[in-house]
């Protein structure tokens, strides 16, 4: 019997759309915020959000347990397809609607410079619309 190792600390890289906070109200932000915690208690996390206007940023709690914090705001009306002719054209072109609220290109950007700079040894998806940042 081979006793217990610890597995190695990793360095990942959490992609959200949303900011996920320990004390949300809604289910999701709060689960997903609750998942980082705990990764980051065996791991170092760096956590890369997409923030609507209005919406509360990462909480304090949370910023102190991960290595790097950063948020990407989305742009006021995102969420709306009136005025919106990006997300129609999108959506026209097959692309789920979710999928093109949650399309920032500054989003992307970071995701580039954090992998570039931080270099992670995996990239976590937090919801299948961040699969577009890949």
């Amino acid at each position: 019997m081979t006793p217990d190792v610890p597995p190695s600390k990793l360095r990942l890289l959490v992609l959200v759309p949303f900011s996920p906070r320990l004390d949300a109200a809604a289910g999701g932000s709060r689960a997903v915020a609750l998942r980082i915690a705990g990764l980051a208690e065996r791991h170092t996390v760096a956590l890369l959000s997409l923030r609507e206007e209005g919406e509360l940023p990462v909480d304090d709690a949370l910023r102190e347990r991960c290595d790097l914090v950063a948020e990407v705001r989305r742009p006021s009306g995102a969420r709306s397809i009136v005025g919106s002719p990006g997300i129609v054209a999108s959506v026209l072109g097959g692309k789920p609607l979710w999928s093109a609220f949650t399309s920032v290109a500054e989003y992307g950007v970071r995701v580039r410079e954090i992998a570039r700079d931080w270099r992670p040894d995996v990239v976590q998806l937090e919801l299948h619309v961040m699969g577009q940042y890949l």
